[in-house]
């Protein structure tokens, strides 16, 4: 499943807000340096979906607060 999220970095507080069923908003504490945001957010979706992080993968948006990811929440058996 791919997502949206618009990351907001550096801030006070943190906290995910789902706009849509693929669109977030994601505040972090982390500064957008040495990709210190992008773990941040990623953490922050590892928790959310329950999934280990290893199933999250950015896809675009490396240096952008619009990020896209890419969920690989299936079932494995």
């Amino acid at each position: 499943m791919y997502i949206k999220v618009t990351v907001l970095a550096g801030n006070k507080k943190e906290y995910i807000k789902k706009k849509t069923d693929t669109s977030f908003e994601i505040v972090v504490k982390a500064e957008a340096l040495q990709n210190m945001a992008n773990k941040s957010v990623t953490q922050k979706l590892s928790d959310f979906f329950n999934i280990p992080i290893s199933k999250i993968r950015l896809i675009n948006g490396h240096h952008s607060p619009k990020k896209m990811f890419n969920i690989d929440n299936e079932l494995e058996y």
